[in-house]
């Protein structure tokens, strides 16, 4: 019998196992009156057990090992923390295991009590042949109850997981909010691929330095397009020079290290996602805009946050794509798509860090909110639940399911999983 201690974790934490006249190896009888309470550090797997041995209640630890040899394998019998395991759960028992002082611990083996049923369950998920989530087969077949329950507590994780995200570069920024929702912001306007040299491009040009210049979108565009390092070249059309010669002034001024610009990513990019683009849009939002912070976190889901958020760039990037190449009429505005992800990555976790810091529960609610009212997101990990017979219909699920997706199963976190407990529990 092949499979991980994580099984056994499993099958003694629902007690998937035949407790009529137990009895521990060495032939005293077992009753269990409380299982324990599963510790997930360092030390016994479960705590606080009340189990009744040969009449006589013990209250302490219990630990589970594929095989009982597992205990001195993991030099269990040299650590003193172990002292007060009360009874050794193994599957198969090839050793008998003392304490540090010596003493005998009591030992239940599981593998005549376990039904073959359950295990072959197990079995079938962990060595699932398809390559994106082991239940694929049977996930039809588990009721909507137990599925958005795990939603629910998928959106959590997500959520708090986001929370703690804008909490770690707001400590890195020194409590300023300003500085952190600018940073958030501009990472999350260069989406997955050029979120690196956003971030790097907001940290080389605070926002404190956009904002001596909030009244000028011009200003705004040569710090931004100079500081991400587009304004090298000596030759360009008379919006670029223009652009270059008021950056190199301010570049003096404020001391501006320059990204390299091959830190920017155009391939396999359409051209209304081009860092450009992506950098013009990014000027007007930030043009008259006093205050990031206040701004977005006082959108609400009642009102048109989408559009105070789908903001057009500047005249010259209504027929241009790059500096110097003139395209098509067009309106250079971000897409539904864009704003929305700014939206779940920006405003979202903005909230929910301000509301766990202020203790302002009611923030939390309205992140929430919003994500209900954010259309749900369309990408690989979405199509996938969608052909599972997964109904998304709003950002808030979309962000659970790619929770799950990512999570619990390309780990095979099943054991872990409602759905997974309800497949094998069944």
């Amino acid at each position: 019998m092949n499979f991980r201690e994580a099984f056994l974790q499993f099958v003694w934490k629902f007690q998937l196992f035949d407790k009529t006249e137990l009895r521990t190896v060495e032939g005293d009888s077992v009753a269990i009156f409380h299982l324990g309470y599963q510790n997930t550090n360092a030390g016994p797997d479960f705590l606080e057990a009340k189990i009744l041995i040969n009449q006589i209640q013990w209250h302490g630890n219990v630990e589970l090992h594929v095989r009982s040899s597992d205990w001195v394998n993991h030099h269990h019998n040299q650590d003193k923390a172990y002292d007060n395991v009360i009874l050794h759960v193994v599957w198969k028992c090839d050793k008998t295991i003392n304490r540090t002082d010596k003493s005998a611990i009591p030992t239940l083996e599981l593998h005549n009590l376990v039904s073959p049923e359950i295990v072959l369950r197990y079995q079938q998920l962990i060595k699932s042949k398809d390559p994106v989530i082991a239940c694929a087969n049977q996930f039809e077949k588990v009721s909507d109850i137990v599925k958005f329950d795990m939603m629910d507590k998928m959106l959590t994780r997500r959520i708090e997981q986001k929370g703690k995200n804008a909490a770690s570069l707001l400590i890195a920024n020194n409590n300023d909010w300003e500085e952190t929702a600018y940073q958030l912001l501009a990472s999350n306007f260069g989406f997955k691929i050029n979120s690196e040299p956003f971030l790097m491009l907001a940290r080389a040009i605070p926002f404190k330095v956009l904002l001596k210049h909030g009244d000028s979108l011009f200003q705004i565009e040569a710090l931004l397009f100079g500081g991400a390092g587009f304004l090298n070249s000596i030759d360009g059309d008379e919006y670029y020079l223009k652009l270059k010669r008021e950056y190199d002034f301010l570049q003096k001024k404020y001391n501006i290290q320059s990204l390299d610009v091959s830190n920017w990513k155009f391939l396999r990019l359409r051209p209304a996602n081009f860092p450009t683009i992506r950098i013009a849009q990014f000027a007007s939002f930030i043009y008259q805009r006093y205050s990031i912070f206040t701004f977005l976190i006082e959108l609400k889901a009642n009102s048109n946050f989408i559009k105070e958020l789908q903001l057009k760039a500047s005249d010259y990037w209504q027929n241009h794509y790059q500096f110097n190449k003139p395209s098509s009429k067009k309106e250079a505005k971000m897409g539904l798509e864009g704003v929305e992800n700014i939206v779940i990555n920006t405003v979202v976790p903005l909230m929910i860090a301000y509301s766990k810091e202020r203790s302002m529960p009611e923030l939390m609610e309205e992140a929430v909110k919003i994500l209900e009212h954010t259309t749900v997101e369309s990408n690989k990990v979405t199509k996938i639940w969608s052909q599972l017979g997964l109904s998304l219909k709003s950002a808030y699920e979309s962000q659970a399911a790619i929770e799950w997706y990512n999570y619990y199963c390309q780990q095979k976190n099943c054991l872990n999983c409602n759905v997974g407990v309800s497949i094998i529990r069944q």
